[in-house]
């Protein structure tokens, strides 16, 4: 179980990607206004970059050498369809972007309230 601050924290986040988790469902779903009920935070991965001096660096738009993040986000719409949206920021903005998504049936564990 988390801890009220984790709670917050988790919260805070959802916030700030309200926008972005808007947006994305809108363009996935060909909607014009997505609606969802849940979200939640299901993983945060830190990621750091390659080094612009390692032979076998990638070229990414980060930073060579920087941390960016993973969000993974749990989404329940209206309806009870689930989908998992991955983000990352390895922008040299910073900003998230949508990397991956998958539709699947909502976990167990997962705690909307009603």
């Amino acid at each position: 179980m988390a801890s009220p601050r984790e709670d917050l924290l988790e919260k805070a986040l959802l916030q700030q990607l309200h926008p972005l988790i808007q947006s994305t469902l809108q363009s996935i779903y060909q909607e014009s206004l997505s609606q969802y009920d849940c979200a939640h935070i299901l993983s945060i991965n830190e990621r750091i970059t390659s080094s612009n001096q390692d032979i076998k660096a990638s070229p990414v738009d980060a930073i060579h050498g920087q941390a960016y993040f993973e969000l993974i986000v749990g989404v329940r719409r209206s309806g009870g369809e689930y989908i998992e949206l991955t983000f990352i920021n390895d922008t040299a903005s910073g900003q998230y972007d949508l990397k991956t998504y998958k539709q699947s049936m909502a976990p167990k564990e997962l705690f909307c309230p009603e």
